[in-house]
């Protein structure tokens, strides 16, 4: 088990249970709800990370990538919400490639940082698309039997 401040541990509450009342809310109408993480540059591009440990310090060591991610996912799964991290794709799209050595053509976060530019909101785009048809087909598959 991870060693968490009470802070961060108090913010992942919350975050759980936002999840859980808009989950709620959202089924309340009849829709279905589901949840996308997108990630930052640091979780892509290697001199992200670098550069986010060379700020961290002596703390580096304690600093994990993926944390967010997996905590996220792992939310997700207890509150039974169906989740797409798209940092694997992401990565590898980006292919080990640093930003700086990357085409701007073919960069998926702006500046290599945390907004989506072009090449990643498409990719954001499939990777969504199929994801909601597998849930969908999963749905269909349920009520066939």
């Amino acid at each position: 088990s991870r060693q968490e401040s009470e802070e961060i541990r108090k913010a992942w509450e919350i975050i759980e249970g936002v999840l859980r009342m808009f989950r709620q809310e959202v089924e309340t109408t009849g829709c279905l709800f589901g949840v996308a993480i997108l990630p930052n540059g640091y979780q892509v591009y290697p001199e992200q990370l670098e550069t986010l440990l060379a700020l961290a310090g002596e703390r580096a060591g304690q600093f994990d990538a993926n944390h967010p991610i997996e905590r996220l996912t792992g939310i997700c799964r207890e509150l039974e919400i169906p989740c797409l991290s798209l940092a694997e794709s992401f990565r590898q799209e980006a292919g080990g490639r640093t930003a700086r050595e990357t085409p701007r053509r073919d960069l998926l976060l702006y500046g290599g940082g945390g907004h989506l530019i072009e090449a990643g909101n498409a990719l954001a785009a499939r990777e969504v698309y199929h994801f909601l048809q597998q849930q969908l087909d999963g749905l269909q598959e349920a009520g066939a039997s």
